[in-house]
């Protein structure tokens, strides 16, 4: 019902689950333990997405970052996303960009400095829609 008045305004919610997606209908529990997020319901423009405050280097950085990722089958070393950062970004800012990925919620890290998914990147984006632009460009 929230989802169908949300649509006015091409919004939906999101249900993000902790840990792994459950493949049929979730449980109760499941549902219980699942965060509920309003999200855009399309796609952002080029001008919406300049007014949200971030360099375009720098959502270039998380896009990297988030495919890298999910290319090493969800996790990888921070060093390693370092250095691929590096080679596309300007060196200063490449350790202050993944603090600040980590610090909106759209990746974490681990004690052994591994990346990996966060919660607002399940919720934000949509990863088959950014492999499929990045491997068709």
């Amino acid at each position: 019902m929230l989802d169908n008045n949300l649509e006015k305004l091409d919004l939906n919610v999101r249900t993000i689950f902790e840990g792994e997606k459950p493949s049929k209908k979730p449980t109760r529990a499941q549902l219980d333990r699942a965060r509920f997020y309003v999200t855009l319901r399309g796609d952002l423009t080029l001008k919406e997405t300049k007014m949200m405050g971030w360099r375009i280097d720098d959502m270039a950085g998380l896009a990297i970052t988030i495919s890298t990722i999910i290319a090493k089958g969800g996790k990888t070393s921070r060093e390693e996303v370092e250095q691929l950062l590096r080679t596309k970004l300007h060196g200063w800012r490449v350790s202050m960009n993944i603090d600040r990925y980590i610090r909106e919620g759209y990746i974490n890290q681990d004690d052994n400095d591994q990346l990996f998914i966060d919660w607002r990147t399940r919720a934000e984006i949509n990863e088959n829609t950014l492999i499929d632009s990045i491997l068709l460009k």
